[in-house]
């Protein structure tokens, strides 16, 4: 006798399942609905064509779908419904994901040991090393949990709907990998002359990447929005530019500061025949980050210094000024003030002012008894009213 039980899934839908017997092997399916007259219509059938000889296990088999094209539906799932730097994050977690463990395995076949040992692999590319002092930067633990959050998701995503090819996610048990915390590094002054210093020893070439880090550092926006402006989002007559952030899908307007008006007035001075939808700095994605590394190369600066850095190192200067950080998530465009708060951290110059009140010196310039009773240079009071 068939029987029926209710399960949740993923998705928080509940589903009945049809337990029974067949020849002697134990089957358990889901009837794919919530509702229980259709599951008892489903499971009175296949006992009625059990009894009748009529059955066939092909009706009721488990769904089974390789690797390899599990990763092509998700990933035409995953361009209709997500943003495109989404789409590359997460097919290109899960597709790395298939090379390691193999993509001749089936979905259900997949176990916890082979989600640990792409943990593993990611691990081990991570403290590779690469030359003197140099190691792989590509999968830092911040990247890493990146990549497990995505094949988690993954995973979820075939365990619902009308798909239902696994039960269980085999990922449920992997843990996230503790993440250090450390401030974004960001370019000092002295950095940042020496960076200059050599760009403006290259020429045209030089001077006009020069420009685009000014752009970055006095806007503080990502690489590819500045790449993204073009002359008709520069309003000189207002003082503003707006900017296009593709991560968030957001457009955003900044003030243009004096310094920066006149590196875009240089720019466009020099250019008599400018189009309004003519780019700023006609640089590709890949050539702004290639070049960038050849100058701090050259410059000897430290290898852990990219494009970026030149973001968190607007942020930070204007956390040092003690601007609020509302107002440094607007410039930077986050979209909620929780990931600003990595440039919450009081800076040691800021805490001067702190310091210069203590006065415990003075305790020294007259002895004990001599000073005014019950003058105590703290207000200990204070401290015991709180």
């Amino acid at each position: 006798m068939a029987s029926l039980t209710k399960r949740r899934g993923v998705d928080g839908v509940f589903t009945y399942w049809i337990d029974f017997y067949y020849k002697g092997k134990r089957i358990r399916r889901s009837t794919k609905t919530s509702d229980r007259k259709i599951a008892i219509k489903i499971r009175d059938e296949i006992c009625g064509r059990i009894a009748r000889g009529s059955f066939k296990m092909e009706e009721v088999e488990e769904k089974n779908i390789s690797l390899k094209d599990f990763c092509n539906q998700y990933e035409q799932y995953c361009k209709q419904t997500k943003k495109a730097s989404s789409v590359v994050v997460d097919i290109g977690a899960l597709k790395e994901f298939v090379e390691v463990v193999g993509s001749t395995k089936t979905l259900r076949l997949i176990t916890e040991t082979n989600v640990r040992t792409y943990v593993a692999y990611l691990l081990n590319k991570k403290n590779r090393k690469l030359g003197e002092g140099e190691y792989e930067k590509s999968n830092r633990t911040t990247t890493i949990n990146r990549k497990i959050q995505a094949i988690k998701t993954a995973f979820n995503w075939a365990m619902i709907g009308d798909r239902r090819w696994i039960d269980t996610n085999v990922c449920s048990a992997v843990k996230y990998l503790k993440e250090d915390k450390h401030q974004p590094r960001f370019l000092r002054d002295f950095e940042l002359m020496e960076l200059f210093k050599v760009m403006q020893q290259d020429g045209q070439r030089g001077r006009e990447f020069a420009r685009y880090v000014l752009f970055l550092l006095n806007t503080g926006c990502r690489r590819s929005e500045a790449l993204n402006v073009t002359w008709d989002m520069v309003d000189f007559e207002n003082n503003m530019v707006t900017l296009f952030a593709f991560k968030v899908n957001r457009e955003s307007t900044l003030p243009l500061n004096s310094e920066l008006r006149s590196v875009l007035h240089d720019i466009r001075s020099e250019h008599v025949d400018i189009e309004p939808k003519e780019k700023v700095f006609p640089f590709t994605d890949d050539y702004a980050t290639k070049r960038f590394k050849k100058y701090v190369k050259k410059a000897g600066l430290s290898i852990d210094i990219h494009l970026h850095c030149l973001r968190h190192t607007t942020a930070t200067v204007l956390r040092m000024y003690g601007v609020a950080l509302l107002d440094i998530r607007d410039v930077l465009g986050h979209a909620n003030v929780t990931t600003t708060q990595i440039y919450s951290r009081t800076y040691p110059t800021q805490l001067r002012p702190a310091l210069e009140t203590l006065q415990f010196k003075k305790l020294m310039s007259k002895p004990a008894e001599l000073l005014e009773p019950k003058k105590d240079i703290v207000p200990y009071d204070i401290i015991d009213n709180i």
